[in-house]
């Protein structure tokens, strides 16, 4: 952990004025508009990128343009969760919106919805993981890769492409 204390946002910013690639893109917003959506973070990603910044994942950062890297609206609520059970939800919450200023949340729409059934009816067997089959779905329906460290789980969902960026 070479800075421990700075946040994502400050990590990407020095990259941005050292290497340029971490420029905005035209009409970048929430509805995946305008964007070259390669990755979308999945929960336990985001959680890594807001307390460690691990160098693995800054890099493969360092590779892309904002706007390709995106996190689910789902994998936001999670977010969210946590922050409201933190020790300290005020810090927590900045760091969180931090995240979000280079890391668009693209929202569940319906188009969305209509992948989910495919892969809950694939693993109807799991009781548990809805949200990770959310997350799963919203990937499938977006076409691009879900980075993830929970590869063992998300690898049962059909038509999902997954890479670990902490290996």
């Amino acid at each position: 952990m070479p800075f421990p204390f700075w946040s994502l946002a400050t990590v990407l910013k020095i990259f941005q004025r050292f290497h340029g690639k971490w420029t905005r893109l035209p009409g970048t917003g929430s509805t995946g508009k305008d964007l070259m959506l390669r990755y979308m973070l999945d929960t336990n990603i985001c959680i890594e990128l807001m307390k460690n910044q691990p160098p693995q994942v800054v890099n493969k950062f360092e590779e892309c343009f904002v706007g390709e890297v995106v996190m689910s609206a789902i994998t936001f609520a999670e977010l969210q969760y946590g922050v409201q059970i933190s020790e300290n939800p005020d810090q927590q919450q900045a760091h969180l919106k931090e995240l979000i200023e280079d890391i668009p949340v693209m929202a569940f729409e319906t188009f969305t919805a209509l992948s989910y059934g495919p892969i809950r009816t694939a693993t109807r067997l799991s009781k548990r993981d809805h949200l990770d089959k959310l997350i799963a779905a919203h990937a499938v329906s977006l076409d691009v890769v879900l980075v993830t460290n929970n590869e063992r789980d998300f690898s049962k969902y059909p038509g999902l492409k997954i890479e670990n960026w902490l290996k």
